[in-house]
Parts: C-alpha cells; sequence; structure tokens
C-alpha cells in the first residue's frame, strides 16, 4: 500500500520521497550514496531533505512502478470514449471530479480509477 507516499522535488527535480508507516514519518534521498538511497530514515535523523513541492502517490503503472501527481503518462481510454488509441498526459488532482485526473485530451480530463487502462508511467528526463 503506498496511498501515503509522496514524491518529493525541488526545482523540478526528485530529491527524495516522504511516507508515514505506523505513524511515523520517513525518508529517502535520492542525493546522496547508493546506499542511503535505498533506506528509509524516520524524522529523527540528522540529515533533512529541502524541497519544494510535495506530489502524492496516485496508482502504479502497468509494469509496477509508482505513479505520482504531476508524473507523464501514456494510458488508452476505456470503452465508451469513441475515440481510440494511446494518449499521453499528465496526472493532477482535478477538484471538479474530486480524483485523480490525466488531461486526455485539450477538452478532457479523465479520472484515472474509472476511465484509464493500460497506463504506463514515461520517465521524466530531469528527474535522472
Amino acid at each position: 500500500m503506498n496511498e501515503h507516499l509522496f514524491k518529493l522535488k525541488e526545482g523540478g527535480k526528485v530529491v527524495g520521497y516522504l511516507k508515514i508507516d505506523r505513524g511515523l514519518v520517513c525518508w529517502k534521498t535520492t542525493t546522496l550514496s547508493a546506499a542511503l538511497n535505498e533506506t528509509w530514515h524516520t524524522v529523527h535523523n540528522s540529515a533533512r531533505i529541502d524541497f519544494d513541492t510535495a506530489h502524492p502517490f496516485v496508482t502504479k503503472d502497468k509494469n509496477g512502478k509508482d505513479v505520482f501527481a504531476g508524473d507523464m503518462v501514456s494510458f488508452v481510454l476505456a470503452e465508451g470514449f469513441g475515440v481510440t488509441g494511446r494518449y499521453i498526459g499528465i496526472v493532477y488532482y482535478c477538484e471538479k471530479r474530486l480524483a485523480f485526473c490525466v488531461n486526455a485530451l485539450p477538452a478532457w480530463d479523465v479520472r484515472i480509477k474509472y476511465n484509464c487502462s493500460d497506463i504506463e508511467l514515461i520517465e521524466d528526463k530531469k528527474d535522472e
């Protein structure tokens, strides 16, 4: 379960992750050594992560990768939309629909949970 997981970014670049695990706030970074980048730390550790935005976990893609708000994904619209093919869009929270959506076409915002299938995360080259 990843519903309490956040991707932390500073200046558009991923700098770490934050999660709440059994009431503890834990974090891991992407800017330290490989071993430290893979380890979850508690807030009691002396190191800290500077970030300007936190992006919540939304779903897993077809390959099992975590998808967060702000990520670019490719997807297939569910049946009933009258269009076929694969689309690319950005995941975001839509206040009008009270759900995480992806902008399928300029005029459409579709709910990920009910209207998208075959979602695949497109790696953001800025995050490497």
